[in-house]
């Protein structure tokens, strides 16, 4: 089972002037992906590379929001598992952060 979210954050600040608010600014955009992940402790076939994680490597991940496919380079920011040797299930969530996101229709 594998579940999504993602967040984008514009950056955007009130810009004031003698009169009150008069625009916002445009900042730099970012976007936040968050992964919950159910795997077998046997594997996955997934980008659960724990080399890389350790390593601090950009992964290329993308995500399916409202029929268009978003797809960059990520930066990990963060990763937890935890491990049930009596199940044989891994569960663990992951958060990714990037850039300049792209959107292929």
């Amino acid at each position: 089972m594998h579940k999504a979210a993602i967040k984008f954050m514009h950056g955007r600040k009130a810009v004031y002037g003698a009169e009150g608010g008069l625009a916002f600014s445009r900042g730099a955009a970012m976007a936040e992906i968050t992964i919950t992940d159910t795997i077998t402790v046997a594997g996955s076939t997934t980008a659960n590379d724990i080399e890389r994680l350790l390593a601090q490597e950009d992964i290329d991940a993308a995500i399916l929001i409202g029929g268009k496919i978003y797809r960059q380079k990520w930066a990990v920011t963060e990763n937890s598992m935890t491990y049930d040797t009596e199940t044989g299930v891994c569960e663990g969530s992951m958060t990714l952060q990037g850039f300049r996101v792209s959107v292929k229709g």
